[in-house]
């Protein structure tokens, strides 16, 4: 917890079972992870409007979790980005999920479906105030009103989840697994090098 910036450590205390708050410092050792990466301090961000996380210009963030898995995505452009169990059912919300171009979608494809519109609403900071069914994955890009209104980046790693990046622009993007283990170590040993 000692870890855990005051804006995180309010919203643990408002999760009521122990594993969403599991996912939730998942979430924040993955950020704290991909600053490491970069080389850069982490910086303080705040929570935009619906909830999404907000840095000083010209970086942004996205966070999301999923089973076992905290996930972050830290660029110098706008992001957004989902992650779900590949075994979750997502058969029950095909009607409010497919575009009329997505209705024969197989079942097994779904999750990815929900990924790459998750991750776009993510980045438009829009939610899941916009219908899903009103947007179409296809080709690598997600289509609006007929525009490419975003590309997206998947990753098939780990081999049970989905993983989905949504950006406005092609972005060279990295995935970077780490155990908790991992992150401490890392958080460690980049607190040595600013301390000497």
């Amino acid at each position: 917890m000692e870890r855990m910036p005051p804006l995180r450590r309010e919203k643990l205390a408002r999760l009521k079972r122990a594993e969403d708050r599991q996912r939730s410092v998942c979430a924040e050792l993955a950020l704290q992870a991909a600053f490491a990466l970069w080389g850069a301090k982490p910086l303080a961000y705040a929570c935009g409007e619906k909830g999404r996380p907000l840095l000083p210009e010209p970086w942004d963030l996205s966070l999301s979790h999923s089973g076992g898995i905290g996930l972050a995505a830290l660029a110098d452009t706008p992001v957004g980005v989902d992650v779900e169990r590949m075994e979750r059912p997502f058969g029950s919300l095909r009607r409010k999920l497919c575009s009329l171009a997505e209705q024969d979608v197989p079942e097994k494809e779904l999750v990815q479906l929900w990924t790459a519109k998750e991750a776009y609403l993510k980045l438009t900071g829009e939610g899941l105030s916009v219908p899903m069914n009103m947007l179409t994955a296809e080709g690598g890009c997600l289509v609006r009103d007929g525009k490419k209104e975003a590309v997206l980046t998947r990753f098939s790693y780990p081999h049970d989840y989905s993983i989905t990046l949504a950006s406005r622009i092609p972005v060279e993007a990295q995935l970077h697994i780490f155990t908790p283990d991992d992150v401490l170590q890392l958080l460690c040993s980049r607190e040595r090098i600013y301390h000497d």
